[in-house]
């Protein structure tokens, strides 16, 4: 029954084409997208002309013929994916190292009392950056807000602190366990109104929902390109800030490519406009290179038929769920509603470690899942090249593990990457 419901939904699908510009391996089922996205066929050709024509051949004038307007190329590609304007996106370094220059760019201007703030949803890594600008500067408060849950954010709390602490927040629109979205536009709301400003980590979010910074009032944000928009291992992280609160911020890194001339080698630093501030060394050209790709992709998709079919395939999976899988101690975490979940679905089992591990060694096809500590397993719902065909195994297979207990044959040690 599931395997005809898929292959009727796979035939109405309109994204199937996208499929074929994936390098999809054999015999595998890759549920693991909202970790790491899976390589567009395009990367080999264009990372070996990268390497062999423009920089073995080309040398230094590489520069001028092909790299230096890379950064901008993508910043115009990235904004229309987030509707913002070209001027207000930078796209290089790392999710956490922007973060850390939005956030302590901010704090810094006073406009935001001292408090930095964020809450036990949202990725441990910005919690680490938040809590290290206060390690080193005394004047700072750090606060996190616990909802005692994984699950999901209570929006009455979150407005208790806003009203209680004036500061610079962070939160992920969708979190990287449950993959909650939180209201944003009710809290850009509640956060204008208490003299705050919240920093969206968009990082489980871009690529896998619409997103619409004008509309939802988003002032500043960060993200990463090397989850649902398949920019590859390290791809380079990007930057939002709103055109006008740019003018009033300045970037605690200032380097030489965020001058606003920058190649006049001037003694004395002079921001950029815009988002060029937050620009701080030599640009990371191959992975930058290979970061188009992905978001090409996606912007042709569009994002209103990428979210279309996610909704469908979280509609098929939580089904399944509740009507074959519950029985054997597996539930879904997160809202009920699949509107206000992101691109992944996570199932609560006790053994979601080692139901991980014989999905990958014991079955066939391999099917990859990802797990997180100590009893979740998340399913990636990448509509772009996952086909509900897939799905069904993956499902069927998770069912057949759960009936028969196999799990328990299987040695429960971990790797370092899970």
């Amino acid at each position: 029954m599931i395997f005809e419901e898929a292959a009727k939904l796979d035939k109405a699908d309109p994204l199937a084409p996208y499929q074929n510009q994936f390098n999809k391996p054999e015999n595998v089922i890759y549920l693991d997208g909202n970790s790491l996205g899976m390589m567009p066929k395009d990367i080999p050709q264009l990372t070996n002309e990268v390497i062999t024509e423009q920089w073995g051949k080309k040398l230094i004038g590489g520069w001028n013929n092909h790299w230096l307007d890379l950064n901008e190329r993508l910043e115009h590609k990235l904004a229309k994916l987030i509707r913002a304007n070209k001027a207000e996106v930078f796209v290089g370094d790392s999710t956490s190292i922007n973060l850390y220059k939005l956030a302590k760019a901010l704090i810094q201007t006073n406009q935001f009392s001292n408090n930095l703030v964020s809450d036990n949803l949202n990725f441990p890594s910005d919690r680490y950056i938040l809590k290290g600008l206060t390690d080193y500067s005394p004047e700072l408060n750090y606060y996190e807000i616990d909802f005692n849950t994984s699950d999901q954010a209570d929006i009455k709390v979150i407005e208790s602190y806003l009203k209680k602490h004036r500061g610079v927040y962070c939160f992920s629109l969708s979190t990287y366990l449950s993959a909650y979205l939180y209201p944003v536009d009710e809290l850009n709301k509640l956060a204008l109104e208490n003299g705050s400003i919240i920093i969206w980590d968009l990082s489980h979010a871009i690529g896998a929902i619409e997103i619409d910074v004008k509309e939802s009032c988003i002032l500043a944000a960060v993200g990463c390109t090397y989850k649902h928009l398949n920019g590859g291992p390290g791809s380079p992280g990007f930057l939002y800030i709103d055109e006008e609160l740019s003018n009033s911020v300045i970037t605690p890194i200032q380097g030489w490519f965020g001058h606003k001339d920058t190649f006049s080698f001037h003694d004395k630093y002079q921001k950029g406009a815009g988002s060029t501030q937050f620009k701080v060394g030599t640009p990371s050209i191959l992975s930058l290179a290979a970061a188009e790709v992905g978001i090409d992709i996606t912007l042709d998709a569009s994002m209103l038929a990428i979210r279309e079919k996610c909704l469908k395939m979280a509609k098929f999976i939580y089904r399944f769920v509740e009507d074959e899988l519950s029985q054997h101690g597996i539930r879904v975490i997160g809202p009920n509603n699949e509107a206000q979940r992101g691109g992944h679905i996570t199932l609560y089992h006790p053994e979601s470690w080692r139901i991980c591990k014989i999905l990958q060694t014991n079955s066939s096809p391999k099917i990859i899942t990802d797990f997180r500590p100590e009893s979740f397993l998340r399913v990636a719902i990448t509509p772009l090249y996952t086909s509900f065909k897939e799905i069904a195994l993956f499902l069927d297979s998770l069912k057949k593990i759960l009936e028969s207990q196999s799990y328990q044959e299987i040695d429960g040690t971990r790797p370092e990457v899970t």
